[in-house]
């Protein structure tokens, strides 16, 4: 468990709840740009070989992820449509415990015709702004 002074607390159902809140900027390829990713308690952003798929590594273990949102910012209207989380629900809790990592999907819609989400890479200069929400605690009331 993260063992820091965290500085608020929130009324919730769940206990002991941290938010944090990271970013960082694509580069040619869909790439993480060096020196961009930010965010207290994020240790790494890592560009996984699909397309628009990214690894994201929290500094400290967590009981449980409870909430991830994203989403793109970009001075004209993106492509991205959805950004989600790539892993097997049965498993999520369990990896995400051992090694403080999931993994995120951009989408896009394939086409007008086709109108499908497909996995797709940030445009270069797109920045990624994320909120994740953990427990604190191995105890959960709701789990």
């Amino acid at each position: 468990m993260a063992n820091r002074y965290l500085e608020q607390f929130q009324l919730s159902f769940e206990k002991y709840l941290c938010t944090i809140y990271g970013e960082f900027s694509i580069g040619s390829s869909g790439a993480v740009t060096a020196g961009t990713v930010k965010g207290g308690g994020v240790s790494a952003v890592v560009k996984e070989s699909a397309d628009g798929q990214y690894s994201i590594t929290l500094e400290d273990y967590w009981g449980k992820l409870v909430d991830f949102d994203a989403q793109i910012v970009d001075s004209a209207v993106s492509q991205i449509a959805k950004i989600q989380i790539l892993e097997d629900p049965a498993t999520l809790q369990t990896d995400f415990k051992a090694d403080k990592t999931f993994k995120i999907q951009c989408l896009s819609i394939e086409s007008d015709a086709t109108p499908q989400l497909i996995a797709a890479n940030p445009a270069s200069g797109d920045q990624i702004k994320f909120k994740i929400v953990v427990r604190n605690s191995l105890e959960g009331k709701f789990d």
